[in-house]
């Protein structure tokens, strides 16, 4: 497993939220994401609670699969420079009719961005046991992603493990 730190870049976590889909990725749960197709996290930011609720889906097996929907709650730590990118969320369960957010918390860290306007995102566990790339846009070019790539190799994932979320936008 590769070690990762948050990046040290200063962020406005208020402007990640929004959709946000998943081009690349190591799943957190195989079972659960390993068939996925068109996957897009959505960030809302409660100012009440102070907290951030991040809905996930995708289709399960095709473009046009059946849509599985998972959900979290999120906040943004306070790390020792402020940079806004060390998360953690809180994952829901709500399998054998027990539905609950886990007792404790999962790190998120936001290991690259782009900070002029937010048209890309990486993250990960510190781990690197999971991870994503995703973009505003539903559907980019290889070209668009390569500079990301490069970073995620330069950082010690084994590109062999990461895959391709595959995307396609609905027709009108």
């Amino acid at each position: 497993m590769v070690r990762v730190q948050p990046a040290s870049i200063k962020i406005d976590p208020r402007r990640c939220m929004g959709d946000w889909y998943v081009q690349r990725f190591i799943p957190a749960s195989k079972w659960l994401e390993g068939p996925a197709h068109n996957g897009k996290e959505n960030y809302e930011y409660d100012e009440a609670k102070d907290r951030v609720k991040v809905t996930y889906t995708f289709n399960k097996g095709s473009l046009d699969g059946p849509v599985v929907t998972t959900y979290q709650r999120g906040y943004v730590r306070k790390d020792k420079g402020g940079y806004g990118t060390e998360w953690a969320v809180r994952p829901y369960l709500g399998f054998l009719g027990l539905p609950f957010h886990l007792p404790f918390s999962l790190s998120y860290y936001i290991l690259d961005i782009d900070p002029a306007d937010y048209s890309f995102l990486t993250c990960s566990a510190p781990d690197g046991s999971w991870m994503y790339v995703m973009t505003r846009a539903q559907e980019v070019d290889d070209a668009f992603l390569a500079p990301t790539l490069a970073k995620l190799s330069t950082l010690g994932f084994d590109m062999r493990q990461i895959r391709t979320m595959p995307q396609k936008a609905p027709s009108d």
